[in-house]
């Protein structure tokens, strides 16, 4: 079986200190000594156990070291693989020992070692997106019951508002089951709610929007820079050529570059509130040249 060994990202892979089968051979894999750095070699439980699993005719049951029984239906629906369930049980073996004898405990895959429900690996997480998710479909609801057809907006508040509602629901799949499809999904959709979210900031504070016909946003005398500046089908270019070259970058390299995907949202979050900061502060901002607003 090709597995890959399963081991706390900060160490190095550990080299086994004895011989071990991964056709069954080794039972008490999860009973092991320690290495002398107190880091247990627990690659020899993985394989122990993906050598014990003998998968049925019958899709839904499963057999491992420790018994047979028919796989958990929270665990069928959220497509946990045999595997998968070697690493989560050999993950809290060890996590626990290693709470038992007074060792740190680790990170394993990048993560800590959280205990699922319901088949969710990230369960607290889960609940939280769905509460954002709930949040923004009442948002998108007020915009669409109070905002008059015309209003020149409307359409970009009501665009945004899926797009974030998008962004939730993966997170919420995303923190339910960590798969390399799942989190690129939860990435590249936050990136595009991100995204959209300064692209309606840009065209709400620099009036790009185009005006109502035969109304107008503002209360001031001051002639609006809508009629001379909307529509902007290049501001929404340069905003999608950027969302593509950051996908672009991000699936074509070797490796999925973390570092550069935190630091392209945070700057982006970063502009987006430095813009609405600047708007509040109409004594110093030239975002604010006209009186009063509506919007």
């Amino acid at each position: 079986m090709n597995e890959p060994k399963l081991y706390p990202y900060n160490q190095q892979q550990p080299q086994p200190t004895a011989p071990m089968s991964v056709n069954g051979g080794n039972r008490n894999a999860l009973n092991m000594p320690v290495r002398p750095d107190g880091q247990r070699d627990w690659s020899y439980g993985l394989y122990g156990c993906f050598g014990d699993v003998r998968t049925s005719p019958n899709h839904g049951t499963w057999k491992s070291t420790w018994g047979s029984k028919p796989i958990p239906l929270s665990l069928y629906l959220t497509r946990w693989s045999c595997q998968d369930d070697c690493k989560y049980t050999c993950m809290h073996s060890i996590t626990a020992k290693a709470i038992s004898s007074g060792r740190p405990v680790q990170q394993y895959y990048g993560k800590w070692p959280f205990w699922r429900y319901a088949g969710m690996q990230e369960p607290a997480s889960v609940v939280f997106s769905v509460f954002n998710l709930w949040a923004h479909w009442k948002g998108f609801k007020t915009v669409k019951r109070r905002l008059p057809n015309d209003h020149p907006m409307k359409k970009l508040y009501l665009v945004w508002a899926v797009l974030s509602m998008n962004a939730w629901i993966w997170s919420a799949v995303f923190h339910t089951r960590d798969l390399p499809i799942t989190e690129k999904l939860d990435y590249f959709s936050a990136a595009l709610a991100i995204l959209s979210a300064l692209y309606y900031t840009f065209i709400r504070l620099f009036h790009l929007y185009r005006l109502p016909s035969g109304g107008k946003l503002t209360n001031s005398r001051a002639p609006s820079l809508a009629s001379s500046l909307a529509p902007k089908p290049l501001l929404a270019i340069v905003f999608l050529l950027t969302y593509m070259g950051h996908i672009t970058y991000l699936t074509s390299g070797p490796r999925f570059d973390y570092s550069y995907n935190t630091i392209f949202n945070l700057v982006l979050g970063l502009l987006h509130n430095l813009l609405w900061t600047l708007y509040s502060l109409p004594s110093i901002s030239v975002l604010r040249s006209y009186e009063s607003r509506v919007i």
